[in-house]
């Protein structure tokens, strides 16, 4: 990062938190604050897809009991250990309530990986998914109560936004990527309370905690590309107004 401070003319980061970051962590480090600007990145709906949906998992999501859903990659930062205690605690306390987390696997988290399949409620009040096809995770959006996001660190956060357009809720931690982000769909909590995350769980399990909010418009990669540009366009003409003319 710092090399590339020392060469480049300006920054364009991919969300307003990343940019106050930047900006915050160049101050910090007694580095001069290059030009910087931000776009957002995009998501489109998936392609249709002739991938099948496992009976096993099929099964899990239409069972009575609800059921909350965690995607992305199974990597520290996505706190993953934080969810499955929480969860835990919840099922300790006789909450009926069931997980599932569908994620590539991180080296840096084979233990929890290890640790989930070796679970008593696994396929049971959970269901861990390192594989999952684009018919299921597009599944897992529809059929869950919300999608769950205990992320310590993002940049922007596309779940979130894959879930919203999706018609689905989203409880997530207070990252300022994801205040950026969020709208009447998304319910915050403290990132390190495990109460306050437990508390959003029993409430959306509840059976009006089913009522939607409108879905988040949709913001393609098309328009991504777009505003990149626009932006790009822009930081150029202030550091190097003689070429832009």
């Amino acid at each position: 990062l710092i090399r590339m401070l020392g060469s480049c003319d300006a920054v364009l980061c991919n969300s307003k938190s990343t940019e106050a970051d930047l900006i915050s962590w160049c101050a910090e480090q007694s580095l001069p604050i290059p030009a910087t600007s931000h776009f957002r990145l995009g998501s489109d709906f998936p392609r249709q897809s002739d991938a099948q949906i496992r009976g096993h998992l099929e099964q899990f999501m239409r069972q009575d009991i609800p059921f909350f859903a965690a995607i992305g990659t199974i990597e520290p930062r996505k706190n993953y250990r934080f969810l499955l205690e929480t969860f835990e605690q919840l099922w300790v306390q006789g909450i009926a309530v069931r997980l599932l987390i569908a994620g590539r696997p991180h080296p840096l988290c084979n233990q929890l990986i290890d640790r989930m399949r070796q679970h008593p409620e696994q396929g049971h009040l959970l269901l861990t998914i390192l594989d999952a096809n684009d018919a299921e995770i597009a599944l897992a959006y529809a059929e869950c109560r919300a999608l769950v996001f205990p992320s310590l660190a993002e940049g922007f956060g596309l779940p979130l936004v894959e879930a919203r357009t999706r018609d689905c809720l989203v409880i997530a931690s207070d990252l300022p990527a994801f205040k950026e982000l969020a709208d009447e769909g998304v319910s915050l909590y403290a990132r390190d309370s495990s109460e306050q995350l437990g508390q959003l769980i029993v409430a959306h399990a509840k059976p009006e905690g089913r009522s939607r909010a409108a879905p988040m418009p949709l913001f393609t990669w098309k328009a991504s590309a777009e505003q990149l540009l626009q932006r790009t366009i822009a930081l150029a003409a202030k550091q190097l107004p003689s070429a832009h003319s």
